[in-house]
């Protein structure tokens, strides 16, 4: 029993300290979905909070304008009490109680006593007013109304043309942050190939460690303009949510802004690898050629890499 008990334990710990098995790895998260402009101009005019209140308030004045409009007509007003009393009403008169009087004798003339039982009683008052001489005042007030009630809905029309401007605004900004961190990351790319050949070459001693360096610097510029530009992203995604009156932190992926056909490039240039095309482009005076057959050093020129370029300087002894 004991051994079984100590094998346990060691599975459970080899378990523990072993990495994720693969049944255990979660799958990849579905991608966000695409909101377009249409979509986002829709959802805006359906949820945004200010255009809800500018409706509500419009709402409002209709029914104050409805609420006026009704004082013109009579006024039914219905009043009804019933009840009964709680104990019996009881009244006694002595004999000569109202005096006496010639002919008749006391009155009462002898002791009376009156008694009223309790029972349920009902009153019902109806009234019907017609107002006459209040409905030029009436009038006025529901023209007043009316007037209010345009003032209302033209507010509304403007707080519509003010959130469909915001919305889409917002969304053109983030398309365009989107844009540059796109070219922002393919620039890394192309610094990051760009610091592997420098590398190379510091290696082969045909460039300058300080060359090196410099592309390493641009290429730690364009990490942090890309981690820049990202939490723009993000920020003017939430507020994109916001004007749409959603969860600030719903995820969604912009419409990817059009690309510019490269249809007529020939297909040397489409195939060519990154640095080569940079150099076909930048540097004539190799012939498109990253120094074949001759050495920096047989160059005498410098090496200077740029943010996607390079260039080469001739030297006269």
């Amino acid at each position: 029993m004991n051994r079984c008990t100590i094998q346990a334990v060691a599975i459970g710990c080899i378990l523990w300290g072993a990495p994720t098995p693969v049944w255990c790895k979660g799958e990849k998260p579905p991608a966000a979905p695409i909101l377009t402009l249409e979509q986002a101009v829709d959802l805006a005019m359906q949820n945004n909070r200010p255009l809800k209140t500018a409706t509500l308030e419009v709402e409002k004045a209709e029914d104050t304008t409805d609420a006026a409009r009704t004082r013109r007509f009579p006024a039914l007003n219905i009043l009804g009490i019933s009840g009964s009393r709680l104990s019996e009403s009881k009244f006694e008169f002595n004999r000569g109680a109202f005096g006496t009087f010639p002919g008749i004798g006391p009155v009462p003339g002898a002791n009376t006593e009156i008694k009223e039982p309790t029972r349920w009683s009902t009153f019902v008052l109806a009234s019907a007013i017609q107002p006459l001489t209040p409905l030029l005042r009436i009038n006025e007030g529901i023209r007043l109304n009316e007037v209010t009630e345009q003032v209302a809905q033209e507010q509304r029309r403007e707080q519509l043309h003010a959130v469909v401007n915001q919305v889409k605004r917002g969304y053109f900004q983030a398309q365009q942050i989107q844009t540059a961190l796109e070219a922002t990351d393919e620039a890394i790319k192309s610094l990051q190939e760009l610091d592997r050949i420098v590398q190379e070459q510091v290696t082969q001693r045909k460039a300058l460690r300080a060359d090196s360096l410099e592309v390493k610097t641009r290429l730690a510029e364009a990490t942090h303009r890309a981690v820049t530009l990202d939490s723009d992203l993000a920020s003017q995604k939430e507020r994109l949510n916001d004007l749409l009156g959603r969860e600030v932190r719903s995820e969604f992926s912009l419409e990817p802004v059009s690309i510019i056909s490269t249809s007529h490039l020939d297909a040397e240039t489409q195939g060519a690898p990154l640095c080569s095309r940079f150099i076909r482009d930048r540097c004539p005076c190799t012939g498109g050629q990253y120094w074949s057959g001759a050495s920096y050093s047989d160059l005498g020129g410098r090496f200077s890499p740029q943010l996607g370029s390079l260039r080469l300087g001739s030297k006269a002894a």
